[in-house]
């Protein structure tokens, strides 16, 4: 009886499948076995790249993902079974046309592609990228694939996850390494790292002290599986191991036995302790994107605090591209960048969480949710580690949005919408403010019986308004709950204050009278009324609150003591105040439009530059060209911002032409469009959230707030119908 082996089952498969249709449909097939992970982007792209000239109608793109030789792992992500992608891509290297040859050209332009996502999409994993690229170069350059893997579990320090992960990854690709011939010592010391991992009782002490020549290199087993077991409930992780599924467009692995709701990233270098001592300081940071005028500043005097050392984002939501940035631009003045997102209290009491904050040399708070950082971290034993930071080892802290408001003494922390100027001036107890805080939580030198606030000049689009007035209320507000004299630091969104360890501010921007300007801002006396549902009045003879304002410069400017919040240069003083609710409110007035004042013209906007390509039918890049686009920030509730790209009005061409396309795509006629904007980047659920929220914005129908089935802030939104997007 002839026994049915997996290259059968696989063969069948993908007979029954072409069948179906037509023979073009095989070498679609072949084409894209390659990757590892495929979406209707790639699908296309390898299609119109290798394809365009043999008769493989579009068509067979959506047969393909939607047949039995793929089954989907998350929104437009799928994935070939191992032995289905192994016969066809044998298939491949037997064809007479193209042979091996088409498939280096097609690992050649997976490598390409690989590296244009790094550049252009924040929200894919870094992780899985580097997977897809190892998967290309196995059939380039198998040497430094095996070269790099092994590298790369040899240096699992701590994080037995990671190491399952690569050990993973390895078996994915033994058929590939092992077809060479040549690399048998790194396949033994991979079987021997997973031996020490999954049974450690079964592996001899010689095994895990000897050293290892793989691929030129001499490796040792990797040191989390010297020691004792740390991750919880090891045994059911392991056994758990193999259920993973790739999430939405992050394609981020999940391992059912992980149950602690954190996730660490290491972006770059190494992360173990190190010996320095680092410099006190607090960056903050008024909202601005990237490559906001005088921010190098700014983070080179940050990170040079750091003295080389490590440099750890927190965050909750998921993982982000802050370390990235960093990595991108000022690696040179750190040992590592990674990110940890912290998302449950059990996670936050995890040992292992609190041993990655406890070994940063400078720890920075992303933009995200407030109330989550509160509800997450408050009372914890990362909360602790977050203390000892500051205040025994002292090392460097910033932030941006939430992450800077949670620095403060006191903070406002919205649980649904955000409060505008108008509602907490016009009433200080409207029900937006009912979410202020004293922190039990972060003990940062300079800034107790502080509030802080950022975005400070970004108007609302409904509401003619900035935020000037809100923390001018929020002050109120405090001043009467607590019955003392309240400090506040407010920043625009192209400010950014550094404090130093003795207390000094000064402020870094663009150098331009709007958008660059840090106020400091006391109060001493009480508001004169103050009650539920009438406007505040907060005079004191036009001094109710005392402000020096520094404007931000490249290079950095003005100094404020933040010992006796007198002593001060290259600034001004004014005073904010308010005869009754937000119409009688004065602060910056050539930004706050309160009292029927013909509005200012709006500044011109501002622009960002991009590059497009065009590649050769080897994949590799032929020309490229740079350009430049508008853009603007929009605010939206719980201190989330959307950026939103201006996009030209036009003409164009709609339709297919007679030999392409479906009879219903035809005749082919012009459209015009006018001028329209457009988001950056794909919508997050904390956008989506935001909008959802925003009554004042509903057409015909409610937005369900949270439709998303792969959960997190940062991640895009999905399970949207055509509907709610318009």
């Amino acid at each position: 009886m002839t026994q049915i082996t997996d290259e059968m089952i696989a063969q069948n498969k993908v007979e029954r499948f072409v069948s179906r249709f037509e023979s073009s449909y095989h070498l679609l097939a072949c084409h894209v076995a390659l990757p590892l992970v495929l979406t209707p982007e790639l699908v296309n792209y390898l299609r119109v790249q290798f394809l365009k000239s043999e008769g493989v109608p579009w068509i067979a793109e959506a047969d393909l993902l939607l047949s039995d030789l793929c089954r989907p792992v998350g929104y437009e992500l799928y994935v070939m079974d191992e032995a289905v992608r192994a016969y066809l891509l044998q298939e491949l290297a037997q064809n007479q046309k193209f042979g091996e040859k088409r498939i280096k050209e097609i690992a050649n332009f997976l490598l390409h592609y690989v590296k244009h996502l790094a550049k252009t999409n924040p929200f894919l994993n870094r992780k899985e990228l580097q997977r897809q690229r190892w998967g290309a170069m196995l059939y380039l350059d198998t040497e430094e694939t095996v070269r790099e893997i092994a590298l790369a579990i040899s240096k699992c320090v701590e994080d037995q996850a990671e190491l399952a992960r690569l050990l993973k990854i390895t078996e994915d690709f033994k058929q590939q390494i092992a077809s060479s011939g040549q690399f048998q010592d790194f396949l033994d010391y991979a079987q021997l790292c997973n031996k020490s991992l999954r049974e450690p009782e079964k592996v001899k002490r010689e095994e895990i002290t000897s050293s290892y020549q793989v691929a030129g290199l001499e490796l040792n087993v990797p040191e989390s599986v010297k020691k004792p077991q740390t991750i919880p409930e090891l045994e059911t992780f392991l056994e758990t191991f193999e259920a993973f599924e790739f999430e939405a467009e992050v394609a981020t692995i999940v391992f059912e036995g992980d149950r602690d709701d954190f996730e660490y990233y290491l972006e770059y270098g190494n992360s173990e302790p190190s010996s320095i001592t680092p410099q006190p300081g607090i960056l903050l940071i008024g909202g601005a994107g990237e490559e906001t005028v005088g921010e190098d500043a700014a983070t080179r005097w940050f990170l040079e605090r750091a003295k080389h050392g490590n440099y750890l984002v927190l965050r909750c939501g998921g993982i982000g591209r802050q370390a990235q940035w960093i990595t991108d631009n000022y690696n040179d003045l750190i040992k590592s960048a990674a990110e940890l997102s912290i998302d449950s209290r059990e996670a936050a009491n995890n040992p292992e969480v609190v041993q990655y904050i406890k070994d940063a040399d400078v720890l920075y708070f992303a933009r995200g949710n407030q109330n989550e950082y509160k509800d997450y971290w408050e009372g914890t034993a990362s909360e602790d580690a977050i203390n000892y930071l500051i205040n025994q080892k002292k090392v460097p802290v910033g932030g941006a949005g939430a992450g800077v408001a949670i620095l403060g003494d006191y903070y406002y922390a919205p649980s649904n919408q955000g409060l505008l100027s108008s509602e907490i001036l016009n009433d200080p107890f409207h029900p937006n403010t009912q979410d202020i805080y004293r922190s039990n939580f972060l003990q940062v030198p300079f800034l107790k019986g502080v509030i802080t606030d950022t975005n400070l000049d970004m108007y609302n689009d409904n509401h003619p308004e900035t935020r000037y007035g809100r923390i001018f209320g929020l002050m109120a507000r405090i001043m009467v709950a607590e019955n003392q004299p309240v400090y506040g630091i407010g920043l625009e969104e192209g400010a950014f204050v550094a404090i130093d360890e003795e207390g000094i501010a000064t402020a870094f921007g663009n150098g331009e009278e709007r958008g660059a300007n840090a106020y400091f801002l006391q109060a001493m006396e009480m508001p004169e009324k103050i009650e539920p549902g009438k406007p505040l009045i907060w005079d004191r003879n036009g001094k109710a609150v005392k402000v020096y304002r520094i404007r931000g410069t490249a290079e950095g400017s003005g100094s404020f003591d933040l010992n006796d919040w007198e002593s001060a240069s290259g600034g001004s003083w004014e005073y904010w105040y308010t005869t009754g609710g937000y119409s009688g409110f004065t602060g910056p007035k050539s930004r706050v439009r309160d009292r029927g004042e013909k509005p200012q013209p709006p500044p011109p906007l501002p622009t960002f530059t991009f590059e497009t390509f065009t590649v050769n039918g080897r994949g590799e890049i032929i020309h490229r060209e740079t350009h430049t686009a508008q853009y603007y920030t929009e605010s939206l509730p719980n201190n989330v911002s959307l950026d939103m790209v201006a996009i030209p009005g036009g003409t164009f061409t709609m339709g297919s032409p007679k030999n392409e396309g479906s009879d219903y795509e035809r005749p082919q006629h012009n459209v015009t469009i006018s001028p329209f904007f457009m988001g950056k980047y794909p919508v997050t659920q904390a956008q989506w959230r935001a909008i959802a929220s925003r009554t004042d914005l509903k057409v015909e129908i409610d937005l369900n707030p949270d439709p998303s089935n792969f959960k997190g802030d940062n991640r895009p939104v999905e399970t949207v119908n055509v509907t709610a997007q318009v």
